[in-house]
């Protein structure tokens, strides 16, 4: 079923909404980093902290949000780099970061009825 241009817009409206929490979940969940310690977990949490804060900027762009062929393409990369992410977000057990990640992807997805 194609979805109708204001179907689409309401679909990106709930995922911009969706993505903001991204950032104070991380906060909550990972805390502060200290990276002067040789702990291999403080440096996992930091990869993935860092990998999601790039996501975030990316996701912060208007070409992302474009409901053309352009901004699917930005929305398909990043559903495809948040399930890649996914394993190590469980993995360190972020709970709620994973969470807020599956449900920005069912958004994603729903705009562009992937």
């Amino acid at each position: 079923m194609v979805r109708s241009w204001l179907e689409r817009r309401i679909a990106r409206a709930e995922a911009e909404r969706a993505i903001l929490p991204i950032s104070d979940t991380l906060l909550d969940e990972i805390g502060p980093i200290d990276l002067t310690e040789e702990n291999h977990e403080s440096e996992e949490r930091w990869q993935v902290a860092s990998e999601l804060s790039i996501l975030e900027s990316e996701m912060a762009g208007s070409r992302f949000w474009r409901l053309d062929g352009e901004g699917e393409r930005y929305r398909a990369e990043a559903i495809e780099r948040i399930r890649s992410l996914l394993p190590e977000v469980l993995n360190l057990h972020l709970t709620q970061t994973a969470a807020v990640l599956n449900k920005i992807t069912t958004l994603l997805s729903n705009i562009d009825n992937r």
